[in-house]
């Protein structure tokens, strides 16, 4: 996060500037690379994963282990506040992004800081303890390329306890909103950022474009703050009658260093409110349909509680039993089941079933559940009388 730079120079506004340009911004594209290779500068002979000291204010050396958390934010003030703001990475690299705990088990980022991050791979470091995770979801439908949809999820293997989960914003964004950066990026002035990583700061900006899915500001007030390289994944809290809550998940920015005449923004949090509940639910997969329909009909089904993204399987039997689904452990409660057909659950967790069933059917009934391996959930058993 950039310093608001009381003693630099006063500077002419930049004028506006349309929301987010069509041609990819170059700091985010650049800066997940970046993020890299200041960790591997500061890496040398890699001999295991850091130890579970993390400190605020400067870049921490982890003893024998030989890695430095150089997250990125720029732009702000140090504190110590924001108990929920912590540095999320990989067990390879180290920590090179932020993070905000919005339940126990759940760390809300950006898609570009979890991208190609495995499900048991990921780490958030919080008040000097490391979580590893169960689960990484990047939304199904992000880009690299444009940083659209840019928002991701980290599920923890093991819940954070003493430490309440930051709200979400569920509200409309509005123009001249402030906003309350924070992150551990660089430091930094009006005219970009200093490579000063590792520390947790915070700074204020007004919101100055909405758009379908962003929240955006021109950087164009030395005192104003700014993010830049560093603030990838953390939030844009807005207070809402004493209470922060997070409007925003830092994306990009137009220049590189996040200096003066930077145009910066935010993933919106409400425009990914169903996405962001159907991951952290803890909604089980269900069916939901007709028990009863003439054959010779189309018949339709939704199968919910799906983890968007994941393929959800349908299956069908006609003696109720017991059988284990090779491989994964799971048990469906009929005998030789059938796979009916299979598909992508959608950004809500959600799998919609047509099937035409031939009149020669009736007469039949047939028993039904829905399966979803990556997480090992199996819908209860429902039945189908056709008339």
């Amino acid at each position: 996060m950039v310093r608001p730079a009381s003693s630099v120079a006063t500077t002419a506004p930049v004028p506006p500037v349309p929301p987010v340009p069509v041609v990819p911004p170059k700091r985010f594209s650049v800066e997940r690379l970046e993020d890299r290779l200041l960790l591997s500068a500061g890496v040398g002979a890699f001999k295991g994963f850091f130890p579970l000291e993390i400190e605020h204010g400067a870049e921490h050396d982890h003893g024998d282990s030989g890695i430095s958390v150089f997250p990125k934010i720029i732009n702000g003030t140090p504190t110590d506040q924001f108990d929920t703001v912590g540095i999320v990475g990989d067990n390879v690299f180290g920590g090179f992004c932020t993070g905000t705990l919005i339940t126990p088990t759940h760390v809300l980022t950006a898609g570009h800081c979890a991208q190609g991050v495995g499900d048991t791979e990921g780490i958030f470091v919080l008040d000097g303890n490391v979580y590893t995770t169960s689960n990484v979801y990047v939304h199904p439908n992000y880009n690299a390329f444009t940083l659209a949809n840019d928002i991701a999820i980290y599920e923890l293997s093991q819940p954070v306890v003493g430490v309440t989960p930051s709200p979400l914003f569920d509200g409309i964004p509005q123009v001249g909103m402030e906003l309350i950066l924070v992150g551990y990026g660089a430091g930094g002035d009006a005219s970009g950022h200093n490579g000063d990583f590792g520390t947790l700061r915070v700074g204020t900006t007004e919101l100055e474009f909405v758009g379908a899915t962003t929240i955006e500001w021109n950087f164009d007030i030395p005192s104003e703050s700014n993010t830049a390289p560093g603030d990838s994944g953390g939030p844009a809290f807005v207070d809402i009658n004493g209470t922060l809550e997070i409007i925003g998940v830092t994306s990009g920015g137009t220049k590189q260093n996040a200096g003066l005449g930077d145009h910066a923004f935010d993933t919106r949090v409400d425009a990914f409110s169903n996405w962001i509940d159907a991951v952290t639910s803890d909604e089980i997969v269900d069916i939901n349909g007709p028990s009863s329909a003439s054959a010779g009909t189309v018949i339709n089904y939704t199968i919910t509680g799906a983890t968007p993204g994941e393929r959800v399987y349908f299956v069908y039997g006609t003696q109720p039993g017991s059988f284990t689904v090779p491989g994964t452990g799971l048990t469906l409660d009929m005998n030789n089941p059938q796979l009916l057909t299979s598909a992508i659950a959608d950004v809500d967790g959600n799998v919609t079933i047509s099937k035409f069933v031939p009149a020669g059917l009736a007469g039949n009934t047939f028993l039904l559940q829905a399966v979803e391996p990556a997480h090992s959930e199996v819908s209860s058993l429902v039945s189908l009388n056709l008339t």
